[in-house]
């Protein structure tokens, strides 16, 4: 039986569901499994490989978990899953979200509201997929004829306790009505938070979709209230998982300086 790390990045929804997908295809390609906490310290990864000497890993990365080299795996057959760009190397093999599909969507849901005003909330960190959903998303809106607003924070002011206020007085100069996508329902949350200090309507003057990673995935749109519209990250990572084995023939998404391509065979 073949032993596979799986490192974990979240513990929320996205988390989860990798985990799930990884189970089903452990069972059935009869794979040892072992889940790991999030982790950063290359020492550490050294004690694992050396515990559990694997014949591959999966790694999944979020904005400050599992950033450690790729050479902290001492060439092990390895499946990255949305891993920043900065911390990509040529060899690397990754799969992301498909950001462009959850941003169509997005876009299709608050174009339908015939709202005049669009907006982009940006996540903290550019990682790949809030990239991706910019783009799609503000190339959608402006193909429609329209302008696009676009919310900017850092990881700093997004941590502080002045973040509801920094909120506040971006959503006071934008005009409106305006529909927002924000990037993640962390985000889109914590907006509708500072629609209410800033004393407007959701949705009549504000119209907010997240992207769900929570749970407590949200809409607000013209039904005034949270309704159950869910804008899940799709993961393409079924056939990486499959395939994976210690020879490194997995199939991947992959980024670099051939530009993307499908799936490829290494």
């Amino acid at each position: 039986m073949k032993t596979v790390l799986f490192f974990k990045a979240t513990e929320l929804r996205s988390g989860r569901q990798k985990i799930i997908g990884a189970n089903e295809v452990a069972r059935r390609e009869h794979w040892n499994m072992q889940f790991i906490e999030p982790i950063n310290s290359t020492g550490e990864i050294h004690k694992l490989l050396s515990m559990w000497k694997p014949d591959g890993c999966i790694v999944s990365c979020g904005a400050a978990n599992n950033r450690f080299p790729s050479s902290a795996l001492k060439n092990i057959p390895t499946v990255f899953i949305d891993r920043p760009d900065q911390d990509l190397s040529v060899s690397d093999s990754c799969v992301y979200h498909d950001s462009d599909a959850t941003a169509t969507l997005a876009a299709k849901e608050l174009l339908s509201l015939e709202l005049p005003n669009y907006a982009y909330a940006n996540w903290p960190i550019d990682l790949p997929w809030n990239k991706e959903r910019r783009t799609t998303f503000s190339n959608i809106i402006r193909q429609h004829g329209h302008t696009i607003e676009v919310f900017n924070v850092s990881e700093a002011t997004y941590q502080s306790p002045d973040f509801s206020a920094y909120c506040k007085n971006w959503l006071m100069k934008i005009p409106k009505p305006i529909g927002i996508l924000a990037a993640a329902d962390q985000l889109a949350i914590r907006l509708a938070s500072a629609c209410r200090l800033a004393g407007l309507s959701v949705p009549d003057d504000i119209a907010i979709i997240g992207v769900g990673l929570l749970l407590s995935v949200l809409a607000l749109t013209q039904t005034g209230s949270y309704i159950p519209l869910v804008i899940t990250a799709v993961f393409a990572m079924q056939d990486a998982y499959s395939r994976l084995h210690r020879h490194g023939q997995v199939g991947v998404h992959r980024r670099g300086g051939q530009g993307d391509q499908p799936y490829l065979e290494i």
